[in-house]
């Protein structure tokens, strides 16, 4: 925010420029609309007598794919210290000092205020800088993964988050190579507990259950007190989890019991307890016991009508989200149950063109006046 107003990077890089007196594109360009990355190292130093003191040399080569004036300090044996910078066109500087005493040491960037690498990433195709350069959706990791699987990309947050896409769209043995990836990645910390975990979860899915035991177990190694959790899938990964996966596998499906007669306060509970996705029947059984008992939760009418959804009862979701805007007053919610609406009804009206072709008879979502 600058003077009340939102800025844009457009806006924030005018305001810098005119502070500074300069054209800045170039430092937008490689730290706003690129991926590229800043590692410089110290390649040599040396110190040789001149007169009556020294004259001191360090040579410094850019690694990384961004240029920046990188400020080097030169330490001597009698204290004294100097900085100067290195020059922003260069792949290559060679800086050097007068002192009274011999060069002692050479440090990059003294005060830790720019964000580089110390060691060069492995370098990548043009087309897999292009997917990671501004981040990707969901449905279109699968792309992401066939574009960087082979480039040697050591980020475990890369592999981490294209692990959840792929699990998220069922893409189970992608998933697993993301999650091997970041494993290999680390010795020991959460990211080694949850990966390893992940990796059982997904042999479960397949069905290979002594491969997922094995899994579960090497996770219980690296168990580091904190969860790993991921709010999305409904999954919370921690020490009981795990053992909970050693006596019983993995499923997408939530075990619920319902009560054959049922309190509004039972189903609301029930419903909470669900995944968002992947519930197999269980969110009709339960749509099949909401009758009379006027539940007024517009959250759970919510969540139902996802569900229901999800699960391809269409007729079902459509009466949910039709609780939704009946019960809430917001215009939000209610603007959203009309949107879910009107699809149902645009995909129910799509089902029933095919089903007048195959002559299958198709049951009836009402409109709503």
């Amino acid at each position: 925010m600058y003077g009340g107003k939102r800025l844009g990077w457009k806006d924030f890089q005018r305001f810098c420029e005119k502070e500074s007196g300069g054209d800045l594109a170039w430092f937008f360009d490689q730290w706003v609309r690129s991926n590229a990355y800043l590692c410089y190292k110290i390649e040599a130093k040396d110190s040789i007598k001149e007169g009556e003191g020294y004259l001191s040399a360090i040579k410094i080569s850019k690694l990384g794919t961004m240029t920046m004036p990188i400020p080097v300090k030169a330490v001597f044996e009698d204290g004294t210290e100097a900085v100067q910078s290195t020059g922003r066109f260069l792949d290559t500087n060679v800086l050097t000092f007068k002192s009274k005493a011999k060069l002692k040491e050479a440090v990059l960037d003294p005060e830790g205020k720019l964000a580089k690498l110390e060691e060069p990433l492995p370098p990548i195709s043009p087309g897999a800088a292009e997917f990671l350069a501004l981040g990707w959706d969901g449905k279109d990791s699968p792309a992401v993964y066939k574009a960087i699987k082979d480039e040697g990309i050591r980020n475990s947050n890369i592999w981490y988050r294209l692990g959840l896409d792929l699990f998220e769209l069922g893409r189970y043995p992608e998933s697993f190579d993301c999650f091997e990836r970041v494993s290999g990645l680390h010795r020991e910390g959460l990211e080694k507990f949850a990966s390893l975990g992940w990796m059982g979860l997904l042999k479960d899915l397949q069905g290979k259950r002594p491969e997922a035991l094995r899994y579960y177990q090497e996770a219980l190694k690296y168990d580091t007190g904190k969860p790993a959790r991921h709010d999305q899938f409904n999954i919370t990964m921690d020490k009981k989890w795990l053992e909970d996966r050693l006596k019983k596998p993995f499923s997408l499906q939530t075990s619920v019991e319902i009560p054959s007669i049922p309190t509004a306060e039972d189903l609301v509970r029930i419903v909470a307890g669900l995944n968002w996705t992947k519930e197999g029947r269980t969110p009709l059984l339960v749509f099949e016991k909401t009758g009379g008992l006027g539940i007024s939760d517009v959250h759970f009418w919510l969540k139902m009508g996802l569900l229901l959804f999800d699960s391809g009862n269409y007729t079902q979701a459509y009466k949910a989200f039709d609780q939704v805007f009946t019960i809430d007053s917001s215009a939000l919610l209610k603007f959203t149950a009309l949107v879910w609406m009107g699809h149902l009804l645009d995909s129910k009206s799509k089902e029933t063109r095919r089903s007048n072709t195959t002559r299958r008879p198709s049951s009836t979502i009402p409109a709503r006046p």
